[in-house]
This record gives C-alpha cells, sequence and structure tokens, in this order.
C-alpha cells in the first residue's frame, strides 16, 4: 500500500488570518477619522461618511490583496468566487434573514433606550 502525501497549497488569507484584516481595518480607522470630520465640517455628512467607508474598505482590500499575490504568486486579477456546495450557501442565507427577521429585531425593540439615543438614532434616519 503506497501511502501519498499530498501537498497543501497555503492560501491567505486563511480563516485565522481574516482576523488580521480586521486588525488592518481597524489601525486604518485611526489616520482616516480625521478625513471624515473635515468632510463632516465642509458640508453633507451622508458624503463624508460615504467617502470614509469607501476609503476604509478600499485601503483594506488594496493592501490585503498586494499581500496575497506576494504569498500566493498569483499575478492576474482573477479571484476564484466557485460555490463548492450551493445547498450550504442557501441554508446560511435562510438561516440569516431568519435570525435578522425573527430573533434580532424583536430582541433589539425590547431594549430600553433613552431619548437622547432616539435623537441620535433618528437624526442619522
Amino acid at each position: 500500500m503506497e501511502n501519498k502525501v499530498t501537498e497543501k497549497k497555503e492560501i491567505y488569507p486563511s480563516a485565522a488570518q481574516g482576523f488580521g484584516v480586521i486588525g488592518i481595518m481597524l489601525l486604518l480607522i485611526i489616520p482616516l477619522t480625521p478625513v471624515k470630520f473635515l468632510l463632516d465640517m465642509l458640508g453633507n455628512s451622508e458624503f463624508s461618511s460615504f467617502v470614509y467607508y469607501v476609503a476604509l474598505t478600499g485601503t483594506t482590500f488594496l493592501i490585503i490583496n498586494r499581500k496575497r499575490k506576494r504569498i500566493n504568486g498569483i499575478n492576474d486579477k482573477v479571484f476564484n468566487l466557485k460555490v463548492d456546495n450551493l445547498k450550504t450557501v442557501i441554508l446560511l442565507a435562510v438561516i440569516t434573514l431568519t435570525l435578522g427577521i425573527g430573533f434580532i429585531a424583536p430582541v433589539l425593540n425590547i431594549i430600553p433606550m433613552s431619548e437622547w439615543w432616539v435623537k441620535i438614532l433618528e437624526k442619522l434616519y
């Protein structure tokens, strides 16, 4: 009986390295927050929030994509977004919607909020 050892190629980012991606995003909040405050002073709050989130997620994506290309040796711009098991994706979507509609929303509605928070939330929407 022959013992075959398959060489497993490491893919970046792995599930554990995903926490590092979150850390990069949290560190990017520090230099990008003054940009949001400057745009808030100049005008529309919604526009400044949009620019802030696009800059935050875009910069994080650029950093991670550059590191992914260096580690994996991939020079093309193609991402493998192939779904192996469609049943799992459908199950996760149904569970997410069910939790959001049937559990999380009612629990959030029974938590008491002060008038100060209600005013802040109304100002956001």
